[in-house]
């Protein structure tokens, strides 16, 4: 295992108040929690060999925040932040974690309103 790209995200539009809790862990489950899944199962094998890359798609509402979209925002934050931590951990093993931030791109990830699905 050489390369990981962490690439699974959506993202739901609306005021921080319309969505419930279990809404906002769903996006964070699936933009955080599922990048951080697939680094830890892929780091380890990284190691071993002394090699790899990870490139983690974040965006730039992570770096700057958007409004209506508190809990995207908040998500890919994490991302970034997590990523420039590992980043330092990883570099003496040889092993690169990169962030790419896009900004409005269309791809199909967004629902509009709380209770929508991407």
């Amino acid at each position: 295992l050489d390369i990981l790209v962490n690439n699974a995200s959506f993202h739901c539009v609306g005021c921080q108040q319309e969505f419930t809790i279990e809404e906002l862990r769903s996006i964070t489950d699936t933009n955080y929690f599922g990048t951080v899944n697939m680094m830890k199962a892929a780091t380890g094998q990284m190691l071993k060999q002394r090699f790899g890359r990870i490139i983690n798609v974040s965006s730039v509402g992570g770096e700057v925040g958007m409004p209506f979209s508190a809990g995207y925002s908040g998500a890919k934050h994490a991302v970034t932040g997590y990523s420039y931590s590992v980043r330092l951990e990883l570099k003496l093993y040889n092993v690169f974690v990169s962030i790419v931030s896009p900004a409005g791109v269309q791809t199909g990830t967004l629902a509009v309103g709380a209770g929508a699905k991407a």
